[in-house]
Formats: C-alpha cells, structure tokens, sequence
C-alpha cells in the first residue's frame, strides 16, 4: 500500500512527514515571539483566526543550521491541535510503497531514532529521504502547552 509524504529540507538533508499529518504550507509570515518559551519555539502565527505556536524542527533536534533564509512553514496536525514547523524549503509530494520504506541507520544526524519511521530513496536512488513521526516527536503533553502559549 502506497503513502504519500510532503518532503523538505532542513539542515541540508530532506526529510518526509506523513501527507496525513498536513494541513497546509504557507510563506513564513512574521512571527510573534513568546517570552519565556522553550527554544525552539521561534513564536506563534495567526492563520485566519487561529493562533499556532511555530517550531524550529533543527533546535528541537539540536541540528546545525543549513540554510539561514528559512522561507516556508509546514501547518501540521498532532493530537488534534495545530503546529508549525519552519523548514528550508518544501521539495515535493512523493508517494512511497511501505516495501520501499526501510528501517534507519543507527546513527541519523542528530535526531532520535524513536522520531523517525523509516528512510526511503527518491529520484532514482539518488536522494535519501528520511521520514520523520509526527506523533512521536512531540508528546501529547507538550502539545498541549505549546497550544496553551498559543492562547
């Protein structure tokens, strides 16, 4: 059975989240700081009406930084609330057959290996994509507070 999954760059590598988890991809907009949050909580959007607190995805994961000129916010959906992630640049929709998923490396750039559900090639096998679990990398408590900043 085939999934599909938004593909991005962060950190110079690309990386897959789940279509499901998708609601949307929007320009980077101002954001509003949040004093006191965590670091990497860069702020909060409001995207017609909801306020939506916005991650930077390489701190959470204490990554190097690729690219400075952050341009794109991927609106993701986790136990039932809103999320922003701030990535490089959204690559593609690619569809995945779950044979053509493999398990990780042990060892992956900085990201926990419970974050991540598997690793795929695109491209002709020229580009490795590494597909991230929403579900797993923020818990359902954190969620919560992180909306509770949003207001």
């Amino acid at each position: 059975m085939a999934k599909q999954f938004v593909t991005f760059l962060m950190s110079d590598e690309l990386y897959g989240i789940d279509i499901f988890n998708t609601q949307e991809i929007i320009r980077l907009p101002d954001l509003t700081p949040i004093p006191n949050s965590l670091e990497y909580v860069e702020g909060i959007i409001n995207l017609r009406g909801n306020i939506i607190p916005v991650i930077n995805l390489e701190k959470k994961f204490h990554m190097v930084s690729g690219m400075k000129n952050k341009r794109e916010i991927i609106i993701i959906r986790a136990f039932n609330s809103l999320l922003g992630i701030i990535v490089n640049k959204v690559f593609r929709v690619i569809q995945v057959e779950e044979s053509e998923i493999a398990q990780p490396p042990s060892i992956l750039s900085g990201i926990e290996e419970e974050y991540i559900k598997g690793v795929t090639r695109i491209d002709d096998n020229s580009k490795v994509v590494i597909l991230l679990d929403i579900e797993k990398m923020f818990f359902e408590e954190e969620v919560k507070n992180l909306q509770k900043m949003g207001g």
